[in-house]
């Protein structure tokens, strides 16, 4: 035995540890099953509806239900540890399946219905399945096509015995799910005690196959121990499950959420699962709830979100009135309460919350069929806090958790008196977690972690440790009463061409708070210069498959008319103005929020249809496939990238212009005369051409007349003899020839003074180079050396030749006074200082402060600016030209750092030596920050 296994037939060492939680003594799934049947055998355990009636399975039933079925696996030769596959709907005979596969010693493993024929046989072939249980025809039909290449399946079971075909060439046996049963009847019953005897807590239970929203799926092996000590962590935490009746079962059970709530809870507390039907996620699910009324409730996001939506139509439909102010006034009630619930602060309930609750919120929870339940659960994907705080409205704790099918469901878990919106809660009891430092990733480890990914032993060492410690994947902070916070994962952050990394799901989910008619987003921008996202619009599902059509629904309608927009369907909203008008405002208030100008979203586009589980984009959890969409929508991605780039190449050019005039101020004024100049040409070449433009009437002739009128126009401002003017002009073409002639004398006036100053310093410059020549020739300075000094001279004059020689002059002008000095050096260095993480968020007069006392360094190529070892007192950042750094065991190169880079900013925060040396690659301003200068500052 040992911490992780890849084999099914392998077992693994349980962590039982001296006290607390861990310290529970392992069981069995099996254990468990038949400790409730020994307690409870005729209570009510299982129900569906068939007809319109609720038919139900006591324990007991349920109980011989699946030993029934273990026979049946016996007879048909399924051995221990080996696989059985089950595809179908939620309903009894799943459990069933299900339980009876492990009373065998076989290993379970379900399959998404929304699965297609290739995945199908992916994951059966992946795990060698011997049986392969199915609902109907359509899902045997898959296994059908692809039976050739199952050549370990033994036999076919389908529940429903119409669809079982009567005539078949199949090489497999195809069972209906009574006929399988009766195979049992033939397998002795002490042959199937054995195989309960021989399962040990440590011995692989089930498989959960991952969405594959990376790659192949894999198989997770969970162990009897993952799930009997998981449940019993989860009632620890959340206490009222205990205490649970009744629950509905509606997520996918192949899911590891499901399985743990839906199969192994209520073993465990002894409640009765009612199963919704399959239309529960095309609305049917409302009604089951108001019959059930379950005790706890698990939705994922999409599930609440949903609801949250039906909510608010329907609440804010109500006409204004004493009704709509009454209840207005109940939801803030219940807002106060939830906040007055939060972990760490210290309040009772309220006599108003209360009242509000008794008289008001307590029948919105009755008309939702929630008004018996006892706790609430999200999960399997984030969720925006703005959800969690509607549903505090009405008095509804959404408790969010955070786990994964690698730690059999939760690790981190919201409850009663350990609850904090915005976060997953802390970790359960008997778990441990800690941040990785360098990476920000999650790991954690536990009883609840799995036994390894099944024959793959690869992916299990780079996801497992040989300490049990578990690399989620997931990036995100511990405070310091020890709730986590998500703020991505490690494969979806976004490294763009500039080195930022970006969490694409923030960004995604202020937009689509922004923008109410967005259904779901995804940004993109990976390698990318800058960051774009591809939407899709909020539209009414098709009635019968639920896949999404092209027609708007309510709340995209309603967006629609308040932006003045006539589009009723996806395709008119596209080519609506208006829309994107609408969708560029959102977007600007999103940017707004961002937390770097790196996280900025430039561009979008508006996908045909939105992202689905027919369409393949979503997981049967709802989590979105990134790398599918991205080659679905390919082009799309192309189109705003070349729109983009035309866009960026034109301001290229505008900001290449405004530096290059910048660079040159000296001649700003002969710039601007200029600037008047090629006006006036403009203005008096249309004055000109305006009665020839009567006389044509093609654009060919138009361009012609004007271009006759400029040629004209230029001669005269440029005082040209001979040109031909009709008397009716020649008073305008004087007044235009003296016009010209002072342009000219302005211009002159302007470029002779400018040379002049620069000639002057220039002069000034040779001389002291000239000196300092001299002066080293006379001290025998080798050639090369003085080569070096005078390359330095020159590049220096060509930078203090720029805006330097403005800033140096504002910076020791003592007629101005400190704080205006501090405003335009502010000004001036905001971009080059805001670029430090340090100091993000600090107010404008410490900025001020700190460029203020920015010291200038230049540095030729080749030079040291600093050597490993030297004391780090100070930081400095890069404002021209480039740095290499050096690795600290001076056998390469570490980085190469840029324009706007800084280094060496842990030196304000801590006394210590430089970890590197550092070397300028090019001619390089640097500006510099003593520790001194900024503890004075912070102090």
């Amino acid at each position: 035995m040992g911490v992780w296994k890849t084999d099914q037939l392998a077992t693994v060492r349980v962590g039982v540890t001296t006290d607390g939680l861990a310290s529970r003594k392992p069981a069995t799934a099996l254990d468990v099953f038949k400790d409730i049947v020994t307690r409870q055998p005729t209570g009510r355990a299982l129900s569906v509806k068939k007809d319109g009636e609720w038919v139900t399975h006591t324990w007991q039933q349920y109980y011989d239900a699946c030993q029934q079925f273990a026979r049946a696996l016996i007879n048909v030769g399924v051995q221990p540890h080996e696989a059985v596959n089950v595809l179908g709907p939620n309903c009894p005979e799943w459990l069933i399946t299900n339980m009876g596969a492990i009373m065998a010693g076989a290993v379970i493993a379900g399959i998404y219905v929304t699965s297609a024929s290739e995945a199908c046989q992916y994951i059966s072939t992946h795990c060698e399945a011997k049986v392969v249980v199915v609902s109907d025809k359509a899902q045997l039909d898959k296994y059908l096509s692809v039976l050739d290449q199952l050549p370990t399946l033994k036999a076919l079971v389908v529940w429903n015995e119409a669809d079982v075909p009567r005539e078949t060439s199949s090489r497999v046996p195809i069972y209906a799910f009574s006929e399988f049963l009766r195979l049992g009847e033939h397998v002795e019953v002490g042959k199937l005690d054995e195989r309960m005897a021989a399962q040990l807590p440590g011995h692989c239970c089930t498989l959960i196959y991952t969405s594959g929203t990376t790659g192949p799926p894999k198989a997770v092996m969970i162990s009897h121990d993952n799930l009997t000590w998981t449940v019993a962590a989860a009632i620890n935490t959340l206490e009222a499950l205990a205490d649970a009746k009744r629950s509905v079962s509606f997520l996918p059970l192949s899911h590891v959420a499901a399985q743990i709530l839906d199969i192994h809870l209520p073993m465990a507390v002894g409640s009765e699962v009612y199963f919704a039907g399959p239309d529960a996620l095309r609305g049917g699910l409302l009604g089951t709830l108001q019959e059930v009324r379950p005790n706890f409730f698990f939705g994922v996001p999409r599930v609440w979100e949903k609801m949250m939506e039906s909510l608010k139509e329907k609440l804010g439909g109500e006409p204004e009135g004493i009704k709509k102010s009454l209840l207005t006034w109940a939801m803030v009630q219940g807002a106060d309460n939830a906040e007055q619930s939060q972990y760490g602060v210290a309040a009772g309930v309220s006599l108003s919350f209360w009242a509000a609750d008794y008289l008001l919120l307590s029948k919105v929870r009755y008309a939702l069929g929630l008004d018996e339940c006892a706790t609430f659960l999200s999960g399997a994907a984030p969720i925006a806090p703005d959800v969690i705080r509607y549903f505090s409205t009405l008095n509804i704790p959404l408790y969010e958790l955070f786990g994964q099918s690698e730690c059999t469901g939760p690790h981190s878990i919201n409850a009663l008196g350990k609850w904090k919106i915005g976060t997953v809660g802390p970790e359960m009891e008997g778990t441990r977690t800690r941040i990785d430092p360098d990476t920000a990733e999650i790991q954690y480890t536990g009883r609840h972690i799995f036994m390894g990914y099944l024959n793959d032993e690869a992916a299990t060492k780079a996801t497992l440790d040989d300490d049990g410690w578990l690399y989620s994947g997931d990036i995100g902070v511990l405070d310091k009463d020890g709730f986590l916070s998500i703020t991505g994962r490690i494969k979806e952050i976004i490294i763009t061409s500039g080195g930022e990394n970006v969490p694409p799901v923030l960004l995604e989910n202020e937009l689509k708070a922004e923008l109410a008619a967005l259904a779901n987003v995804m940004v993109i921008g990976e390698k990318r210069r800058f960051l774009t996202f591809l939407c899709s619009l909020r539209v009414e599902p098709d009635a019968v498959t639920a896949a999404p059509t092209d027609k708007l629904d309510k709340v995209a309608l309603a967006v629609a008319k308040e932006i003045g927009s006539d589009a009723t369907t996806v395709p008119e909203a596209q080519a609506c103005e208006k829309f994107r008008q609408y969708i560029e405002e959102g977007m600007a208030r999103a940017n707004t929020k961002a937390v770097s100008r790196a996280q900025h979203v430039k561009k979008f586009f508006i996908i045909p249809r939105d992202f689905s589980l027919d369409g393949n984009e979503l997981t049967p959890t709802m989590k979105l496939k990134r790398s599918i969409v991205e080659k679905k929508y390919v082009q799309e991605i192309e189109q705003i990238r070349l729109v983009a780039k035309r866009y960026m190449k034109k301001l290229f050019r505008v900001t290449r212009l405004i530096k290059f005039v910048q660079k040159y101020m000296k001649f700003a004024y002969a710039v601007q005369v200029f600037a008047c100049y090629v006006s006036v040409i403009h203005w008096v070449a249309c004055l000109w051409a305006g009665p020839m433009l009567n006389l044509v009437d093609n654009a060919e002739d138009e361009q012609l007349a004007y271009n006759q009128a400029l040629y004209s126009a230029v001669q005269l401002l440029l005082n040209i003899a001979g040109v031909p003017v009709d008397p009716e002009w020649q008073f305008l073409a004087g007044v235009l020839g003296i016009v010209g002639f002072l342009f000219q004398c302005l211009t002159l006036a302007s470029i002779t003074a400018g040379v002049i100053g620069t000639s002057s310093r220039m002069l000034q410059y040779q001389e002291k180079v000239k000196m300092v020549m001299s002066d080293l020739k006379a001290l025998h300075v080798p050639d090369d050396l003085r080569k070096a000094t005078k390359n330095y001279y020159e590049m220096l004059w060509r930078m203090k030749n720029t805006s330097d020689r403005y800033e140096k002059a504002i910076y020791e002008d003592d007629d101005l006074s400190p704080s205006l000095r501090a405003e335009i050096a502010l000004y001036i260095h905001r971009n080059l200082i805001a670029t430090v993480p340090l100091f993000q968020g600090c107010s404008d007069s410490c900025l001020a402060a700190c460029v203020m006392r920015l010291k200038t360094q230049f540095c030729m190529r080749g030079d040291v600016v600093f050597h490993k070892g030297d004391p780090a007192n100070s930081m400095v950042i890069i404002s021209r030209g480039k740095v290499k750094v050096i690795s600290p065991d001076n056998d390469g190169l570490l980085a190469v750092l840029k324009q706007g880079s800084f280094f060496g900013e842990i030196g304000l925060l801590r006394h210590m030596t430089r970890s590197c040396t550092v070397i300028a690659g090019t001619f390089c301003e640097l500006k510099s920050l003593e520790r001194n200068d900024a503890e004075e500052i912070f102090d």
